[in-house]
C-alpha cells in the first residue's frame, strides 16, 4: 500500500473502522488485511478524498450463506442487497443518511473485495470497480457473496467511529464456463475423490474457465450446486463438503446453471471402510428437519475399540449446533473390544441447515470424527 507521506497526519480514526470490520466481517476476521492496515493509517482529513487499495493478504474461509444487510444510521440505495455484479464492472455506491445524525470527520467504505475509500465531506458517493481476478490472497474467491460496509465518524455517539450500514452483492460471471475442474483433495488424481472411513468430510473446490478468458474459483458461486447420486454412500453437507456415509462407489454431480443453460461434470467417489482401529457407529447422522427452538430425539453413538491394545479416549470436542451428553467416553480407557456411548441431540435456534463434527481424540489413531447434520425449520 502506498500513501503520500505529505498527506498524512496523526488522526487515526479510520483505523477503528477497520478494526470493527475485522471483528464483524467473516471475510476479513483474522486475516492479514486487518493486521497490515492497522499499522499504517493516519489519513489526512483536511485533504482531497484519498482511495487506498489493500495489499495482498492471506486467505480466509468464506461461506456462500447470505449475510443480511444492516442499518445503523444509513442505508444503501445502490447496489441493492444481493444484486448480481460482474468481474470488471464499475458500480455506483450510493446511500441515504439518517437526517438526525451529524457526520464529523468523514465517511469510509470498505469491501471484502479489497478496497477502502474515504470521503471527508459530502457528497458521500463512491464508485467501485469489481476486480477481474480471483482474491485467493485477500478473502478467498471473488465469485459469490461479497460485503460492502459503510463507516462514519458520527457526532454524539459514545463510539463515534461507528458502522452505519452493510450490504451484500453477488459477484458472478455473465456466461456459462467453458470448463469446470475439481481441485483440492482430488489431487494427485484429478476429478476423483477417495474417502477412507466413515464420517470423513472432504472439502472440494471447483475452478472454472470462462469465454472472456477469466479463470475463477467458483466454489462459492450461487450458480453452482452439488448433489450425490447415492446419499447413503456420500452426502453433500453444503456446496463444499462431501461426507462419507457408507462403503461403496457413487458420483457427485457438479452443476453450474444460468437460466435454462447448464454445465455439468461428474466426480467419481469411492468410500472404503476397515474393521480395524476405532469404530464409531454411526459416524454420520442426519437429524432431518427439526423445528427451531426445540430439541430432537436423542441419538446414541457407540465407539468401539477394534485394535489389539488398550485405547485412551482423551476428550470429545463438539463444534456448535448440537448438544452432547450424557456420555461415558471422555477420559476413558477402552480395552480390546471395549466400547463407550455418546448421546447427541440437535437443538436448532433458527431455520436453515446446520452441520458439525465431534472430534474424538485418542492415542491410537490420533482422532476420529463424528459428522452430524440437521435442518432447523
Amino acid at each position: 500500500m502506498r500513501i503520500n507521506k505529505e498527506r498524512v497526519e496523526p488522526k487515526c480514526f479510520i483505523y477503528r473502522f477497520v478494526a470493527k470490520l475485522a471483528r464483524s466481517t467473516k471475510y476479513l476476521r483474522g486475516s492479514m488485511v486487518f493486521k497490515t492496515l492497522s499499522t499504517v493509517f493516519c489519513l489526512a482529513l483536511q485533504n482531497p478524498p484519498l482511495a487506498l487499495t489493500q495489499p495482498a493478504a492471506t486467505a480466509s474461509t468464506r461461506s456462500t450463506r447470505w449475510s443480511p444487510s444492516t442499518s445503523n444510521g444509513a442505508r444503501f440505495i445502490s447496489p441493492k442487497e444481493g444484486q448480481i455484479v460482474h468481474p470488471g464492472e464499475t458500480i455506483s455506491i450510493n446511500f441515504e443518511l439518517d437526517p438526525k445524525i451529524k457526520v464529523g470527520k468523514g465517511i469510509a467504505i470498505i469491501s471484502s473485495m479489497g478496497d477502502l475509500q474515504f470521503r471527508e465531506a459530502s457528497p458521500y458517493s463512491f464508485t467501485f470497480t469489481v476486480p477481474d481476478k480471483d482474491l485467493r490472497r485477500v478473502s478467498n474467491s471473488l465469485i459469490g457473496f461479497q460485503e460492502l460496509a459503510l463507516f462514519g465518524d458520527i457526532a454524539g455517539r459514545e463510539n463515534n467511529n461507528d458502522d452505519l450500514a452493510t450490504t451484500t452483492v453477488d459477484v458472478e460471471e455473465p456466461d456459462l464456463p467453458v470448463s469446470l475442474d475439481v481441485v483440492g483433495p482430488m489431487q494427485p488424481i484429478p476429478n476423483r475423490l477417495n474417502l477412507l472411513g466413515l464420517g470423513k468430510g472432504s472439502r472440494i473446490e471447483i475452478d472454472a474457465k470462462f469465454p472472456d478468458g477469466h479463470e475463477f474459483d467458483v466454489t462459492d458461486s450461487t450458480y453452482l450446486s452439488l448433489s450425490s447420486e447415492n446419499s447413503a454412500i456420500a452426502f453433500v453437507a453444503d456446496n463444499e463438503t462431501i461426507v462419507s456415509v457408507g462403503a461403496g462407489q457413487t458420483h457427485i454431480i457438479i452443476t453450474y446453471t444460468i437460466g435454462h443453460h447448464q454445465k455439468q461434470i461428474s466426480v467419481p467417489v469411492t468410500v472404503q471402510t476397515s474393521s480395524l482401529g476405532i469404530d464409531i457407529s454411526p459416524a454420520f447422522f442426519n437429524f432431518g428437519d427439526v423445528p427451531s427452538n426445540t430439541v430432537s430425539n436423542p441419538l446414541q453413538i457407540i465407539i468401539t475399540n477394534h485394535t489389539q491394545e488398550k485405547v485412551h479416549i482423551s476428550k470429545l470436542e463438539p463444534v456448535g449446533g448440537f448438544s452432547v451428553g450424557p456420555e461415558n467416553c471422555s477420559d476413558t480407557i477402552l480395552s480390546k473390544s471395549g466400547s463407550c456411548t455418546i448421546t447427541v441431540r440437535f437443538a436448532p435456534i433458527s431455520a436453515g441447515p446446520v452441520y458439525s463434527t465431534i472430534f474424538v481424540s485418542n492415542d491410537e489413531t490420533w482422532g476420529e470424527s463424528i459428522f452430524l447434520f440437521g435442518k432447523g425449520t
